[in-house]
């Protein structure tokens, strides 16, 4: 009665091939067979027994769905509780590798900067490596040679009208005249001064004023404008000259 439900016509039909009765069952029909032939209430009596034995069975079916059904409510609660709890581990994990990948971002970052650092740090060693050798070879030029500063002394009762040039200026001055020298065939000339030369580097404040007055003039198109005028003026000098006015290649050339 479980599997299927109960079918009354097919329990009353009496025409099918009967099943040998049981010995319960064959006692059961002994005592009930001179009731049977009193009359018309047991036959009643019997199918009021047959009802209730199917009722009985159908509501022992129903309790074992119910049951079923229970059960398997019970699985699928317990599927979703796993179901939630695997999705929490992987936000879990996730998470996790996400702080993994940031953490080892940072760690590269870091090592980049470190290595930044160190190329710099090496670079300014370098710097200052350099910077001795150059003071050491000055200082050694003046001690076996006290004179080679002293060739471009200026007397220091004149006033010095461009504070800084004044070295450079000579020292350009005997650049020109040893290549000069040079190319004339003036052979010891041009060593003598090339030993000056060696003995006395510019200082670059020249360069630097000549580069200045450039970038003055670009500015203004290569034009002597207020501007230009007004800069030559702060440096001490002007852009008239015998009577008329210098063009703005001409100062450059003529000052520096």
């Amino acid at each position: 009665m479980a599997d299927r439900a109960f079918d009354m016509s097919e329990f009353m039909r009496k025409d099918g091939p009967a099943e040998a009765p049981s010995a319960a069952e064959t006692a059961e029909e002994s005592a009930a067979a001179p009731e049977a032939t009193d009359g018309g209430d047991g036959g009643e009596n019997l199918e009021l027994d047959v009802q209730k034995a199917v009722v009985e069975e159908l509501a022992a079916d129903k309790v074992r769905l119910e049951r079923r059904l229970e059960e398997r409510a019970a699985r699928l609660r317990s599927a979703a509780d796993s179901y939630m709890a695997l999705m929490e581990r992987c936000a879990w994990l996730e998470s996790r590798l996400a702080a993994a990948e940031k953490n080892r971002d940072a760690g590269a970052r870091a090592d980049a900067l470190r290595r930044e650092n160190e190329k710099k740090n090496g670079e300014i060693a370098r710097k200052d490596a350099e910077i001795a050798r150059l003071l050491s070879r000055e200082i050694d030029m003046q001690e076996r040679n006290p004179n080679a500063l002293a060739l471009l002394d200026r007397d220091a009762e004149l006033p010095d009208r461009f504070p800084g040039e004044s070295r450079d200026h000579a020292i350009e001055a005997i650049r020109e005249a040893a290549a000069k020298a040079e190319k004339e065939g003036f052979v010891r000339k041009a060593q003598v001064l090339e030993g000056v030369l060696v003995s006395n580097e510019p200082n670059g404040t020249l360069a630097a004023r000549r580069s200045e007055l450039a970038a003055v003039l670009a500015k203004n198109n290569n034009l002597v404008t207020g501007e230009v005028i007004e800069y030559l003026k702060s440096r001490g000098l002007s852009h008239a000259r015998e009577g008329g006015f210098l063009s703005a290649a001409e100062i450059l050339r003529f000052y520096y």
